[in-house]
């Protein structure tokens, strides 16, 4: 079980998306962040899955915390979107989490 670092009583998380490109993770781990949010879905498709795959996984090579964020659409069905989140993220060592930047 991946545990994050708490010894500095605060968390120091980043996100990442397929813009930033490939992670080298155990440098992100070196500087002192405590885990990683990766964007895995938006709306009810996404172009870029593979790049959360790879990333998570390459994340839990090295026991480094992340978690799985969807970038929610206002114009689309959040029960689809939920469920279609899920269905790509599945379980992380960090609890899902939801990317609200639209306003309607």
């Amino acid at each position: 079980m991946m545990r994050v670092d708490m010894s500095n009583n605060y968390l120091r998380i980043i996100d990442v998306s397929h813009w930033r490109g490939k992670i080298n993770w155990s440098a992100v781990k070196a500087v002192g962040i405590n885990g990683a949010y990766i964007k895995a879905t938006e709306g009810t498709r996404y172009r870029y899955v593979g790049y959360y795959k790879a990333e998570s996984e390459s994340a839990s090579s090295i026991d480094f915390p992340y978690g799985a964020f969807h970038y929610f659409s206002t114009a689309i069905d959040p029960t689809e979107q939920a469920n279609y989140f899920m269905e790509i993220a599945g379980d992380t060592p960090l609890i899902p989490m939801l990317d609200l930047e639209e306003v309607p």
